[in-house]
């Protein structure tokens, strides 16, 4: 299993300390008396993403992966078959962390390989798709809208950085 470094070592724990005390957030209004969040919008994304990756990174922990492992093979589950490299590339990795957990992931049976070509075992799959039950019961979505909108996000962002719809 590739080793990853824990949640907290990626991001500060400290996250909440612009956050209010309470849990509920400080609210203003627009001028057209709609209320507002005052917490930045980066800040609430990076809180949000700092407790799905602590969440996942535990639960995944019982599945023998990590949220590389995790990434790398759904990468792989995409492209079918792939080198190293495809892999890196689809997962927005270097080849070297892609090659480091495909070499964990086939120690676990996830996948396997031939002349450098990369698939996905039976187990793998398997795996696979108990990562994504456990990704789905973490939000709780029985819809894709909540995925729809981070991948509207996240092109928007990919694509210059503009996250005004306009």
């Amino acid at each position: 299993m590739a080793t990853a470094p824990e949640p907290s070592a990626q991001i500060s724990t400290d996250l909440g300390s612009d956050l209010p005390a309470s849990s509920a957030p400080i609210e203003t209004t627009h001028d057209d008396g709609a209320p507002t969040d005052t917490h930045s919008t980066r800040l609430m994304l990076t809180t949000a993403a700092h407790f799905v990756q602590q969440h996942l990174h535990s639960q995944l922990a019982e599945l023998g992966l990590t949220p590389l492992d995790l990434s790398v093979l759904s990468g792989l589950a995409e492209l079918r078959e792939a080198t190293a490299r495809e892999i890196a590339e689809q997962c927005l990795l270097s080849e070297s962390v892609s090659e480091r957990s495909l070499i964990e992931l086939t120690q676990l049976g996830f996948v396997e390989t031939q002349q450098g070509v990369h698939r996905i075992t039976d187990a793998g799959a398997s795996a696979l798709a108990d990562a994504r039950t456990l990704e789905d019961a973490l939000f709780a979505e029985t819809s894709t809208t909540l995925r729809l909108e981070l991948s509207s996000l996240i092109s928007r962002l990919r694509d210059g950085g503009v996250l005004d719809a306009k």
